[in-house]
């Protein structure tokens, strides 16, 4: 009898709780997602919503996440196109890193909804294996002699923005997203806004190539704007030639679209993206013997682990670390021999 209540009960809870898609779209995103200034969460998302759609959280097992975490494009519902207008079952297998992703935003997902009191019970994603994260994952960066040749072919409009890139390791997002409201000239530092991939604003350090590459982008600016419009005021530091910024998701894939392109015109003999410029960055400090802790903090990155991906590119200051070793065991044996010289 009390189990059959206890059911009862369990499947009525089930029934009072929102539909996936509409908890997710709705106060998940509005309530949490939001607040983050970023659109990392509804990226990932789509995936969880194209699958779970109109199921219940309630409703929602441990069974079902792993037929999930399984998952492979052509096994998603009937098609329904995503945010670009494609059939979600032709996308491409999920690497392990998507699949790592998936998983850790729908164990959030329910945590937010078990939290606000939407569900009762345990967490359906929490018993759930998740596949390894890859150990030693190679990090695609430019050499000097590459860098030269991609920015020597560049377009003049693209070339102040790779090189500011590379001179401060910036993401793509952040270095569009700069206001000239962000650039202290007299402290030689960026100022960079919440909405970003971390949701947390850092100031960035300038050297004195990003000092004199936003100068002259300063100039250009001021000179853009006598040309179109003098009561015109232009907020962002890189522009087109109509003075509109490059914010959106379209100019943004515009960037990265003509880097590829002037890349594979050099030669150069590797895929590169141009986050890779990022990677460039921080490879370069990491080789002059940069700290990693200092190379964190000019990222941005939240953890240490991430940036840990350059360790590698240490291999001279590591054989100083081995070397002390020596150092240490040739102190130990120089008082020896002195004893057995006085004893002589």
């Amino acid at each position: 009898m009390h189990d059959r209540l206890r059911q009862k009960r369990k499947e009525q809870r089930a029934e009072d709780s929102p539909p996936f898609r509409k908890f997710f779209e709705g106060r998940f995103t509005t309530d949490y997602a939001a607040s983050l200034r970023s659109k990392y969460y509804l990226f990932v998302g789509r995936d969880l919503c194209d699958w779970f759609r109109d199921k219940r959280l309630g409703e929602i097992t441990t069974g079902d996440v792993y037929r999930f975490r399984h998952a492979a494009p052509k096994d998603f519902p009937a098609p329904k196109p995503d945010h670009k207008g494609r059939d979600p079952r032709t996308r491409r297998t999920p690497s392990t890193a998507t699949i790592r992703r998936r998983l850790a935003l729908l164990q959030l997902v329910f945590e937010k909804a078990i939290k606000w009191g939407l569900l009762h019970g345990p967490n359906p994603v929490a018993g759930v294996d998740r596949p390894k994260a890859p150990k030693n994952k190679k990090t695609n960066f430019l050499r000097r002699e590459e860098y030269d040749a991609i920015l020597r072919a560049a377009p003049p409009w693209l070339q102040p923005i790779l090189s500011l890139a590379v001179n401060t390791g910036l993401r793509r997002k952040e270095l569009v997203n700069l206001r000239w409201k962000d650039v202290d000239f007299q402290t030689a530092q960026l100022y960079v806004s919440e909405d970003n991939k971390t949701a947390t604003g850092r100031h960035v350090p300038m050297n004195a190539t990003a000092v004199s590459l936003l100068k002259k982008q300063r100039d250009r600016i001021r000179e853009l704007q006598r040309e179109t419009d003098p009561t015109r005021i232009i907020p962002w530091v890189f522009v087109d030639g109509a003075g509109e910024d490059y914010t959106g998701e379209k100019s943004r894939a515009t960037i990265s679209r003509a880097y590829e392109i002037v890349a594979r015109r050099t030669g150069l003999d590797r895929p590169t993206t141009f986050h890779d410029l990022r990677h460039t960055a921080a490879s370069w400090m990491v080789q002059a013997g940069i700290p990693l802790y200092e190379v964190q903090h000019v990222l941005g990155h939240k953890d240490i682990s991430t940036t840990m991906r350059y360790a590698h590119l240490q291999p001279e200051h590591l054989r100083n670390a081995v070397a002390v070793l020596d150092r240490v065991q040739l102190r130990a044996v120089r008082p020896q021999r002195k004893e057995r010289s006085t004893r002589t």
